[in-house]
């Protein structure tokens, strides 16, 4: 992740078709996100991943406690 930002002039992410379900104190988050990187030298490299988000309730905030990025194809 630190190298993306350390070579990223430009970076957009677009995150579509979320769906979140809690319980109690905990949630999960699902969605699809779109990640596109424009690189110092000028790539734009695409990920497109089904990502799953766990939190956890934390007094009155909610805590992300886990991500988990899966490919799409």
């Amino acid at each position: 992740m630190r190298e993306n930002f350390s070579h990223a002039r430009r970076i957009d992410v677009e995150i579509t078709g979320i769906d979140i379900s809690v319980s109690g104190t905990t949630a999960v988050a699902t969605f699809l996100r779109r990640y596109q990187v424009l690189t110092d030298d000028n790539q734009r490299p695409v990920t497109i991943s089904r990502t799953t988000l766990n939190a956890r309730r934390n007094g009155g905030d909610w805590v992300i406690e886990r991500v988990r990025f899966e490919g799409v194809k």
